[in-house]
C-alpha cells in the first residue's frame, strides 16, 4: 500500500505481516507498535521510521510534507 498525503492527517491500519517505510517532510510520524520515529535530517523538520512486521511479506509506504502519519490498530487511531 503507498499513501503520499500533501496536508493533513492520514491514518492507516496493515498487516500484522508488512515491511513499513513513512517518511514526514514537517509533520510528526506515530506508531502504536512501540516503534519510534527518528529525524530524516539534522537540519530539517522532517521524520522517517522504517521497520519490519513478521515476516514483512506486505509492503506499506505513506509521505506527508506537512501533517501526522499515525500506525495503529483501528481502535487506536479512531481514539487519538
Amino acid at each position: 500500500m503507498s499513501s503520499p498525503a500533501t496536508v493533513g492527517s492520514s491514518s492507516k491500519s496493515v498487516s500484522r505481516t508488512a515491511g513499513v517505510r513513512l517518511e514526514s517532510f514537517s509533520g510528526r510520524i506515530r506508531s502504536c507498535d512501540g516503534v519510534s520515529a527518528e529525524r530524516a535530517s539534522r537540519f530539517g523538520p522532517g521524520q522517517r521510521l522504517a521497520f519490519t512486521r513478521g515476516a514483512g511479506t506486505a509492503q506499506v509506504q505513506a509521505r506527508s510534507l506537512s501533517g501526522e502519519i499515525a500506525l495503529c490498530e483501528p481502535a487506536a487511531v479512531s481514539g487519538n
